[in-house]
């Protein structure tokens, strides 16, 4: 645990910091911030969940994540994440913020699990992806399962990157907004864009494509 308080800087320098080698039932955490932490230039492995930001700082930069197991390697409870030229493999979900303000620039991430979000920001959260890419997979079971970026209760986002891959691109719910800046945004069944539940979205610059439409807005989107 990264204390309140307390800043930590480690630079891997190349080399592959390993952590958890199984998963934990029930989760326990690698790395707990509450202060600040930054880690840089290197490979991080790990079976469990990774980084839990519980109200801190978290910057990467210039890594690659690989998890075996299917949690989340970045998680956030309001605080801060900042991700520049992070790469990340994971089974669901890579990037988890609720509360939290999140700056994600020129990363990858890629999603082996169809029934879950590659990111998503919740809880009034703030959320601006630059760069990159966002890969999912297409989820058999359904057509709204699930959307690659998903933006929800109360959030705002600004977005231009580049995604493929999930059932749909980008989701817009509970009252969130959105704004998309360029970039491209493809869903495999559904959409490249979702918006409902008193929610907004502009874009300008960008291309959609989805199975049942580009864009679609719900009855309670606009």
């Amino acid at each position: 645990t990264i204390a309140s308080g307390k800043e930590v800087a480690s630079d891997l320098n190349g080399k592959t910091l390993n952590t958890s080698s199984s998963a934990n039932t029930p989760v326990t955490d690698d790395i707990t911030v509450e202060g600040k932490l930054s880690v840089s230039n290197g490979t991080i492995s790990t079976a469990n969940a990774l980084f839990y930001v519980k109200g801190g700082d978290l910057s990467l930069s210039n890594c690659s994540i690989s998890v075996s197991s299917e949690y989340t390697p970045v998680y956030a409870e309001g605080g801060t994440v900042t991700a520049e030229k992070v790469t990340a493999n994971v089974q669901r979900t890579a990037f988890n913020g609720k509360g939290t303000t999140m700056k994600l620039t020129d990363c990858e991430a890629v999603s082996a699990n169809g029934a879950y979000n590659v990111v998503a920001v919740s809880g009034s959260g703030n959320l601006t992806v630059s760069g990159g890419s966002y890969t999912s997979t297409e989820n058999a079971a359904s057509h709204d399962l699930s959307y690659a970026i998903a933006v929800l209760g109360g959030s705002e986002a600004t977005i231009n990157t580049t995604v493929s891959g999930g059932n749909g691109g980008v989701t817009v719910l509970g009252a969130s907004t959105v704004e998309l800046t360029g970039g491209s945004y493809t869903g495999v069944k559904a959409c490249g864009l979702y918006v409902n539940e008193g929610s907004t979205a502009t874009y300008k610059d960008c291309t959609f494509s989805g199975e049942e439409a580009d864009v679609k807005v719900g009855p309670n989107g606009g």
